[in-house]
């Protein structure tokens, strides 16, 4: 009953904007160093770029700042950062960890803040981290380290996760990082499920997806070509790539910036990017045809994606590694992958959720799918009584999620 109620107000929530009273508040969690990716078994990823300048360094303890929502009913708790729970308390409140977009917004994203009100007035506590990786658009295993380090921080903290158990809810890439992160050995027990929207199952799908003419969104290619473009372009030692990059982060942070309410930020992320094809001329054409001529997108996406295959590169597996559905075997036994996906996502094909949720049942893992036109990639329809057809196979989605997410 209390996931069928909690389920029902997520959705009520989160279609009309309304929340109830909420206490939201910001605290600061230490992390530090642990082993994750880098000691993941036979498994492990052994692709180290040292020249990487995308990512954030994950060998030395900082503060983590992490936005707390939750039902102002339920703001008082009896617990402390200090308190001790060893394998949660019967009866706590289950604690959802919200990732944020790759975007320059990070948890100041009007979208993910949303989804964040809307779990706390579902009766979760929601836990929204700045994570700097995903602000900076990086795809990457510093991406997968970051997660499963917050997380790890945040499970230490009974204050912040008293069931000692989480759930991720999170969308398109960083979704799909959840769930890498999720299956790795020293966090795979403490997971108990997903509600991944529009994620993605492989790079390379959606390389191929967001490459052709048929995709109309330069966000999703313009990400590929800022985390993988430079082994085509002659490696990041080269100044022509990070000017290049440069120019396709600004043009990322314009992308995004179009789809929020901030006309100030908007104004400066397209002032960075004119100043930027202006200094760099040459990249400047370079980016054009990447943005004007799908033959020539596919054609250096294929070389890209080729090379990194290659058998030069093929230890290092880092398109395997970054692949979520290459994890899902890895998957805590009793984990719920729920997922909700956009019928006419301009930047991940629906296909992608599709293949997820085959491999979930063929590891024997619960999950459910439901691809729907009531949501774009990032975007949702205003609600229509006509919907509720669409409102009840969301809701199915979401009833599983929360099921699965109250267990201790």
């Amino acid at each position: 009953v209390a996931s069928v109620i909690s389920a029902a107000r997520f959705l009520y929530s989160i279609a009309l904007d309304s929340y109830g009273a909420l206490h939201e508040s910001e605290v600061s969690v230490e992390i530090g160093h642990v082993p994750t990716t880098t000691s993941c078994e036979a498994d492990a990823v052994r692709f180290v770029n040292q020249s990487d300048t995308l990512g954030s360094s994950c060998d030395k303890r900082e503060q983590l700042q992490v936005r707390v929502f939750r039902a102002a009913s339920q703001e008082a708790q009896p617990l402390s950062p200090s308190s001790s729970s060893s394998g949660g308390l019967s009866g706590s409140l289950p604690s959802v960890f919200v990732l944020h977009g790759f975007c320059a917004s990070g948890a100041q994203d009007e979208r993910v803040i949303q989804l964040a009100r809307s779990l706390a007035s579902a009766g979760y506590i929601a836990l929204l981290p700045t994570l700097p990786p995903l602000r900076n658009c990086y795809i990457g295993r510093a991406c997968i380290d970051a997660i499963v380090r917050a997380s790890l921080a945040v499970l230490s903290r009974p204050d912040l996760c008293p069931s000692h158990k989480l759930s991720y809810a999170a969308a398109c890439i960083s979704a799909g990082m959840a769930l890498i992160a999720a299956a790795q050995p020293i966090l795979r027990a403490h997971i108990n499920a997903f509600l991944l929207i529009g994620t993605y199952a492989t790079v390379e799908n959606v390389a191929a997806f967001t490459m052709g003419a048929a995709c109309d969104d330069n966000y999703g290619r313009n990400a590929m070509f800022l985390n993988f473009g430079h082994v085509a372009w002659g490696g990041r030692q080269s100044g022509s790539t990070k000017q290049l990059e440069q120019i396709l982060l600004a043009s990322l942070h314009v992308n995004h910036f179009e789809t929020q309410n901030k006309p100030h930020l908007l104004a400066e992320a397209r002032r960075t990017l004119d100043e930027l094809l202006a200094q760099y001329p040459r990249e400047a054409a370079q980016y054009h045809k990447l943005e004007t001529d799908p033959e020539f997108r596919v054609e250096t996406s294929a070389r890209m994606i080729s090379i990194l295959n290659s058998p030069l590169r093929r230890e290092d597996r880092i398109l395997s590694f970054l692949s979520p559905l290459e994890w899902v075997p890895q998957l805590g036994e009793r984990v719920s992958v729920c997922m909700m996906h956009g019928e006419n996502d301009c930047v991940v094909n629906a296909s992608e959720s599709v293949l997820l949720f085959k491999a979930s049942k063929q590891a024997s893992r619960e999950a459910s799918l439901c691809i729907t036109p009531l949501i774009d990639h990032g975007t949702k329809d205003a609600f229509r009584p006509s919907a509720i057809f669409e409102v009840l196979r969301l809701f199915k989605v979401v009833y599983i999620f929360s099921r699965r997410a109250r267990r201790v």
